[in-house]
């Protein structure tokens, strides 16, 4: 008998290929525990893909540096660095490299401990910084006062609210600083377990993801002269088509297939990142919620000041995204009608075409039975001479017939006979 060992699911059936992958991938996006006071230093680092490539090229190295084995085909890691922690991520279209490390709770953001080891491990990865952020984690028992924060924050742009519940506050300007970083303070009031790190995970992800989203802003913008170009083009078209111009239909369908293209390029140009801008918005979104803000009296929070800003540059986004479907529609629609109006006019000349023919066909049929009747004459004429000279040596033998007379009296019926052999011919020409 098998052991139940033996009647395991693992022995009888193998494991799907990526089972063992997703279910890493599940626990893989996590911050490490975090402990106050601690500073978290993040840079994200914007890659087209081939700098992709050389990137996760880069960071291998830097893991089997650091931890001393090879990444693999991870796209996260996690190794001790420089008394911390160092958290390195890819995504799709950027990096985030990411360095924890314990401080004593005074001068907040006023040593850069981090930056110096951020940098030497980007040396030569290539790409572009497009975020860089502090974020102080601070103990409750800390003393935040107004002169403080005036220190550390813009005052007319510093937001403020509570998150998770009130088990944390959180403080940013959304500012880049001189030390070429933004800054959120962030005190620990009440944070229990794991929840410290997933409230920093939180806000770094708001700002990543709304960074991130904010560039299909800028490609709307980009679009939107040539997009309004393309519409007065278009309306001008359309005009032409329904009054009438001096430029023919082929023109005109030409103009529009042109313009069709074009809209085609503008439309595959922008499709990726304006899809792009809409995910980030909804993950933003997403994080917001999970944030379980609490107002403070006098201060924005953080869903406002991101609604403020980000919910206008998506909505550009998308309607410029709508305007591209409307006016490709529209140019469709009028190529449609142009070419239909074509075929019909083509359709009305093969008619007209055919109907000529017909008439030369007629007329030619006529021809050719009047060829007929004059064969029939001529075979006739030939034959009925041929008849006399062949009689006319034997005239004196034939009587009482003259030779004259036979040959008056072979004319019809040669003629009968020569006639029934061409409508014979023609016939058989018919059927075939």
């Amino acid at each position: 008998m098998p052991s139940e060992q033996d009647l395991s699911p693992a022995t009888l059936v193998a494991d799907h290929p990526l089972r063992l992958a997703l279910t890493e991938e599940m626990h893989a996006r996590r911050f490490p525990p975090l402990k106050p006071p601690t500073e978290i230093c993040q840079i994200l680092i914007l890659f087209d893909e081939s700098d992709l490539k050389r990137a996760r090229e880069h960071f291998t190295q830097l893991h089997e540096r650091l931890n001393g084995f090879p990444l693999g085909n991870a796209r996260h890691f996690r190794a001790p660095c420089a008394g911390g922690i160092l958290y390195w991520e890819i995504h799709t279209e950027f990096v985030t490299l990411t360095h924890i490390m314990e401080f004593d709770g005074h001068d907040i953001f006023g040593i850069d401990r981090q930056g110096p080891i951020l940098a030497e491990c980007i040396d030569g990865v290539g790409g572009s910084i497009y975020r860089a952020t502090r974020i102080a984690l601070i103990d409750q028992s800390a003393v935040v006062t107004p002169d403080q924060l005036l220190g550390l924050f813009k005052q007319e742009d510093l937001v403020c609210c509570d998150v998770g519940d009130g088990a944390a506050r959180v403080w940013a300007d959304f500012r880049l600083h001189d030390d070429g970083f933004g800054r959120l303070l962030v005190q620990d009031r009440g944070l229990t377990g794991s929840a410290a790190a997933r409230v920093v995970q939180q806000l770094q992800e708001i700002g990543n993801y709304r960074k991130m989203a904010l560039l299909g802003l800028a490609e709307a913008q980009v679009l939107t002269p040539s997009l309004r170009d393309i519409e007065a083009t278009l309306t001008g078209l359309i005009s032409e088509m329904a009054q009438g111009g001096e430029r023919s239909d082929a023109d005109l369908l030409n103009d529009l297939s042109g313009l069709a293209s074009e809209l085609a390029r503008l439309t595959s140009q922008s499709r990726f990142r304006i899809s792009a801008t809409e995910a980030y918005a909804q993950i933003v979104a997403d994080r917001l919620a999970g944030l379980a803000e609490g107002r403070v009296a006098g201060y924005p929070t953080l869903t406002e000041f991101t609604e403020l800003r980000l919910t206008p540059a998506v909505r550009t986004c998308l309607s410029v995204s709508r305007r591209l479907e409307q006016v490709a529609e529209h140019s469709y629609q009028a190529t449609s009608l142009l070419r239909t109006r074509i075929e019909t006019v083509v359709e009305q000349q093969s008619r007209d075409l055919l109907q000529s023919m017909d008439r030369r066909t007629d007329l030619q049929l006529r021809l050719q039975h009047t060829v007929e009747g004059l064969s029939v004459v001529a075979i006739t004429y030939y034959v009925v001479g041929l008849l006399h000279y062949l009689l006319d040596p034997f005239a004196t033998f034939v009587r009482p017939l003259s030779v004259n007379a036979v040959v008056a009296i072979a004319v019809p019926v040669v003629g009968a006979f020569s006639w029934i052999a061409l409508k014979t011919v023609r016939k058989s020409h018919a059927r075939l």
